[in-house]
């Protein structure tokens, strides 16, 4: 059975504020999932990170939460658009930031100490080509520019 709760996050960077509602929803015994989700009629996950939410479950070592989709869309904000990077990188601090603080201040989940970043994000060539460049979205978590920025 899924079961949910929606927590509605504000991230402030310097002249812009964005508005989110990040989802926690328990998949089974050893799944939980944290989202940000596109609106109510097309559920692609804008931000998607899973995670197990009993510590030493299954007697391994389960203190990661696993971000799996970082997915950009003007329309992963609540209130109004996000704007491409600045608002990208909003969505998944503040996604990360509401994990870690429910996690450690609310005390559900302490035994979560690592975030992984699993996903990879892809650049589309000039129309006379149609190919697509991947690249790793760390920039996103230390503020630099990819590559092909």
């Amino acid at each position: 059975m899924l079961m949910s709760q929606i927590y509605h996050i504000k991230v402030v960077l310097p002249n812009t504020k964005y508005f989110f509602d990040v989802e926690f929803k328990k998949d089974n015994d050893n799944v939980m999932w944290a989202s940000i989700e596109q609106n109510q009629h097309n559920k692609q996950a804008c931000v998607l990170i899973s995670f197990d939410p009993i510590a030493n479950h299954l007697e391994r070592d389960n203190d990661v939460a696993t971000i799996h989709a970082l997915y950009f869309n003007t329309q992963c904000g609540t209130i109004q658009p996000i704007e491409p990077k600045k608002g990208t990188r909003a969505m998944l601090l503040g996604a990360l930031h509401t994990l870690k603080y429910i996690a450690q201040t609310k005390k559900k989940w302490p035994h979560l100490k690592v975030f992984h970043l699993s996903d990879e994000s892809t650049y589309k060539c000039s129309p006379k080509f149609k190919n697509e460049i991947h690249t790793f979205a760390t920039d996103l978590l230390t503020g630099d520019q990819t590559y092909y920025e």
